[in-house]
């Protein structure tokens, strides 16, 4: 029987066709936006840095090979950046969530293949050892140097310091956002994102002028997006209504409210938040 070829596990990644399709706001793109779309992830992917540079003309150079491409990159642009979010690793990036984490998934993968063949490998060799009845010194141990210890204490410091950073602004999305449904879901991509300070408070916003908008409209829940696939589709970068968001800025009760703590919705300190910032 013949053996069968070696796949590099990592030059091809799963595409979920449904979530595709499910996708509105992708769905809303061009033919030739969806196909500059795919190109950029499929560059992502295979990208060294597992990023893109955040500049039309810079993606245009990686991916377009005439000067066709070139112009449907940049006439695309505007539309299929808003799959991306700033790469916090580097300034000057970007990814697209649903990637990266395909990335991580088909990693764990491989490595845990891996790890089953190591220690299937390993329990072979003890089997051989002990029909031989070797005897294995195992008295020595390795010590680790002192300097090893701190450093080690110093980077879980910091993955503290991230994880109790990370979760604080999660919270502020998620008392901001209108519907709460899926919080473990929407922690999930939140963490995903991974958005540095300036770029968490900038999605806070953007959530604090939806609610806005939903109060405004009196929308039904049921036409609120979940916050896990809002931040997934990187809706904070959505244009809202003009006219919604005017009656956003205006108390709906009789009479208006004249402080935050008599508003019983509690979203008029929201709404001045996302005046002042407009």
């Amino acid at each position: 029987m013949a053996r069968k070829a070696y796949t590099d596990p990592f030059s091809w990644f799963p595409f979920d066709v449904e979530k595709w399709f499910g996708s509105i706001a992708t769905q809303r793109m061009s033919f030739a936006e969806k196909g500059v779309y795919l190109v950029m992830l499929f560059q992502e992917w295979r990208d060294p840095d597992r990023s893109l540079p955040d500049d039309p003309a810079a993606v245009a150079d990686l991916i377009a090979v005439t000067a066709e491409q070139r112009a449907e990159v940049l006439a695309a642009w505007e539309s299929v950046r808003r799959k991306f979010v700033p790469d916090r690793r580097a300034s000057g990036r970007v990814i697209n969530v649903a990637i990266e984490r395909t990335r991580r998934t088909q990693r764990a993968k491989v490595l845990n293949k891996e790890n089953i063949a190591r220690a299937a490998g390993k329990a072979s060799a003890r089997k051989r050892l002990m029909a031989r009845e070797l005897t294995v010194n195992v008295r020595s141990t390795p010590v680790e140097r002192p300097s090893t210890i701190r450093e080690e204490k110093s980077r879980s410091d910091q993955r503290r310091e991230d994880q109790i950073r990370d979760e604080a602004s999660f919270r502020a999305f998620w008392d901001a956002f209108p519907k709460k449904v899926g919080e473990q879901g929407a922690r999930s991509a939140w963490m995903d994102i991974a958005p540095n300070p300036e770029h968490a408070r900038e999605i806070v916003i953007a959530a604090e002028r939806f609610a806005a908008v939903c109060l405004a409209e009196r929308r039904e829940e049921r036409f609120i997006p979940h916050p896990k696939r809002w931040l997934l589709e990187a809706r904070w970068n959505d244009d809202l209504p003009p006219a919604a968001m005017a009656m956003a800025l205006v108390c709906p009760h009789d009479p208006p409210c004249s402080a935050p703590g008599r508003w019983a919705c509690q979203q008029k300190a929201a709404l001045d938040r996302a005046k002042a910032a407009s």
